[in-house]
């Protein structure tokens, strides 16, 4: 939530623990890794991502000039951020 420029995170705790992490591909620009972690309810999931010097993204802005943004837990970064929404 936005308040006075601050951003703070709050809701339930999102944390995965990282299991296994492989080197997918490897190539000059990016890396791909597929994760294994366990989820906050005990299962297991796999996680792949892509790894790279940088990323461009477009802001959801309303009418009221709130921005739509999604919480998520990135285990690559160790904990929970905000994020533009995307596309699955």
């Amino acid at each position: 939530m936005f308040k006075d420029g601050e951003m703070k995170l709050t809701g339930t705790d999102l944390t995965e623990i990282q299991i296994d992490s492989t080197l997918s591909y490897e190539g000059n620009f990016l890396k791909v890794r597929k994760d294994h972690a366990r989820m906050p309810d005990g299962s297991v999931s796999s996680r792949e991502y892509i790894t790279h010097p940088g990323a461009v993204a477009i802001l959801a802005l309303l009418d009221n000039g709130k921005l739509i943004m999604e919480r998520q837990y990135a285990m690559h970064r160790s904990g929970n951020s905000l994020k533009s929404p995307q596309a699955r």
